[in-house]
Order: C-alpha cells, then structure tokens, then sequence
C-alpha cells in the first residue's frame, strides 16, 4: 500500500520477474489489481512485469468521489518514484484507456510503449451509443448525460460478484465466454469481480459511475496533444465496445496504430499474441 493525500491509500499487485519490463496495467470497469484471467501469466512468460495499480474505491484503495484524471496521472508517477522504475509501458484496457492517454501526456518522457486495447471512444463519435452492447452503450449514456443517477443504477447490479459476473458473461461475445468458462479460468474472472466489488456495492457502484464518466464526457485534452506512438488494439467480435471506437480513436490520433484482431473478442484481445507483442518490443 502507498499513502496518498488526505490519508488515502494506493494498492496494486505486481506479477512476473521483477527484472522483466516493467508495465502498468490499468484496469478496466469492472476491474481490480486482480489482473485478467489468463494475463499475468501470458505477460510473464514472455519477460513482462504487470503492475496493477486500483483506482480509488476498487479493491484495497480508499475510495474516494473527487479523483480525475490528473490525479490518477500523479498516482502512477508516485508508484514507479516508489518502485524505483525510471521507464515503463502502460496498458490501458475498456475504461482503463482513457486513463492511460491521460498518462502519456505528462509521463512521455518516461514512456516506452502505450498500448490501448478495447477502449471506448464516446467523446470523439457523433453516435457511440450505436456502437456498443445494450449494457455498455447504456452506462455510458448515464454517465455522460445523467452521472448523478448512474450510482443507483449501478447498485443492484453490483450486489454480489456473481451477478456481475452473469450480467457481464450475458453481455460479452461467445469468443469472450468460451474462454473465461474454462474451467481453469472461471475462478480467476470471479476473483478478478470479487476484488472490484470487494467494498461492497454503494462503494462499488460510486467508483464505477465516477470512472464512467470521466470516459464518457469530454476529456479535459485534446487527442491531437497525445504525441507518444499509441498501438490502438481492439477484437473484432468485441460485443461489449465495437471496433468502430478502436478506429476512431486511432484516426484521431497524431502517431496512431491500428490492430483489428480478427478472432478476437473484449478480453481475447488482451491476451493476444499479438497485444503481449507491442508491450515487448
């Protein structure tokens, strides 16, 4: 845990060879430092160290309502200062990518790859809500048109993991559930939701309708500032975000690289070859 202003504390994990390269991995919503089924071990194999630090009210971070982006910037500096990294790549993932963008603005010098996997793009499309499953598309409306009401929303959803995890596994694409029903990862997803949801649901869905709309609305920076190269990944049977974010957000930026992965769903993308690839080089 590291200590943060106003007695706030920061937990993350940190998995695989501690001289490997160092990435953070910043989660999605849901999420947690419980990394995705499959991820730590996949990162690790090919000379990866994944740190995963939990945005407030997630896990074992304290929570708290007044966070932006910056400050979510400022915690990521303050945990490599504390881990003595110098360099390091970020993984932004789902609702994590706006996170990671934020992150190469003020931390380019320090950067080596940035890669955004499965990100929703809401505030650069005319129409996002068309390009998204019905659970998706219909938190990010709350969160950009009505946040206030987004926390009552949320709640009943988030009442035990396992309903998080039916309404998430109802939503994905087959792709996504074929993968995360195999039996030696189906622990390790409800795990992952345990850990998201583990201060109970009012905190929970407080958390989540705050990181939602941080997404949804407009992001207090232009894409066009972003001069960091940023590999753009999306899955193409991706049910949750469709790849019509991925392509947008990748025209929008100024060193952009797009990667449609073909066979690939939300979470496949993530444990791509190809995905663990941009991280390595």
């Amino acid at each position: 845990m590291l200590e943060r202003d106003n007695d706030r504390w920061l937990s993350w994990s940190d998995h695989g060879p501690r001289d490997g390269k160092p990435v953070f991995f910043l989660h999605g919503i849901p999420g947690s430092r419980v990394v995705p089924a499959g991820l730590a071990a996949k990162a690790s194999a090919v000379g990866l160290r994944l740190i995963s630090p939990e945005r407030p009210g997630y896990g074992a971070s304290t929570p708290t309502r007044h966070y932006g982006l910056d400050d979510h910037t400022d915690d990521l500096l303050s945990l490599a200062d504390f881990l003595e990294l110098e360099r390091f790549s970020v993984l932004g993932f789902s609702g994590g990518g706006v996170f990671a963008l934020a992150c190469a603005l003020e931390a380019t010098a320090r950067m080596d790859s940035l890669v955004i996997v499965g990100m929703p793009a809401i505030p650069l499309m005319e129409d996002p809500f068309s390009h998204g499953g019905e659970l998706s598309a219909g938190t990010w409306r709350l969160g950009r048109d009505n946040p206030e009401t987004l926390p009552a929303r949320l709640e009943p959803l988030l009442a035990s993991a396992e309903s998080l995890r039916d309404a998430m596994h109802q939503a994905m694409s087959a792709d996504d559930f074929a993968v995360l029903s195999q039996e030696s990862l189906q622990s390790a997803y409800l795990d992952e939701i345990r850990a998201a949801t583990v201060q109970g649901p009012r905190i929970a869905a407080q958390s989540f309708a705050r990181d939602i709309a941080l997404m949804a609305k407009d992001w207090p920076f232009k894409t066009e500032q972003i001069k960091h190269k940023v590999h753009v990944v999306h899955g193409m049977h991706d049910n949750l975000v469709f790849p019509e974010h991925a392509r947008c957000l990748a025209s929008r930026l100024p060193d952009g690289e797009l990667s449609l992965l073909g066979t690939a769903g939300h979470y496949t993308a993530l444990i791509a070859p190809d995905t663990l690839r941009l991280l390595s080089q």
